[in-house]
């Protein structure tokens, strides 16, 4: 029978320490919990179930807690502090994709091939559209002239 974890520590510590950057095993040996437990606290926190989007989310985190003591340093006047700012901000864009466009819409304007039954009706409509003319011209070749 699977052993059943009760966890006491807010997991908001155990996702914390991991942005703080420890590993999963440092988080769960100083916490007294298990891997697993800190990574469903990390699931939770990234609200998603894969390990992927946990990742991506405690590295965003990581890099705004760095950027955030750049950009303290930036406003003091601090030239180097806010080219490094804006290069971890540029860098957790990327990451979290906020770079990317919103949406992409290929649309197609070109008529589409058209089916077997459209194309025997065009041709009997310009079949019945010739005999018509040629209705009209005999008819027209019937009157006399003035």
């Amino acid at each position: 029978m699977r052993e059943v974890e009760i966890i006491t520590t807010n997991e908001r510590e155990l996702v914390e320490a991991r942005i703080a950057g420890l590993s999963r095993s440092q988080v769960a040996k100083r916490f007294g919990v298990s891997a697993a437990a800190v990574r469903a606290a990390e699931r939770r926190f990234a609200e998603d179930a894969g390990d992927l989007e946990a990742e991506r989310a405690i590295l965003a985190e990581q890099l705004q807690h760095i950027a955030s003591v750049f950009l303290a340093k930036a406003r003091d006047g601090d030239a180097r502090a806010a080219e490094l700012a804006i290069a971890i901000t540029k860098h957790r864009a990327e990451l979290l994709g906020l770079n990317a466009p919103r949406a992409v819409r290929i649309e197609d304007f070109r008529s589409p091939d058209p089916t077997t039954t459209e194309r025997i009706a065009a041709a009997l409509n310009r079949i019945a559209a010739d005999r018509a003319a040629e209705d009209v011209s005999a008819a027209d070749d019937a009157k006399p002239l003035n």
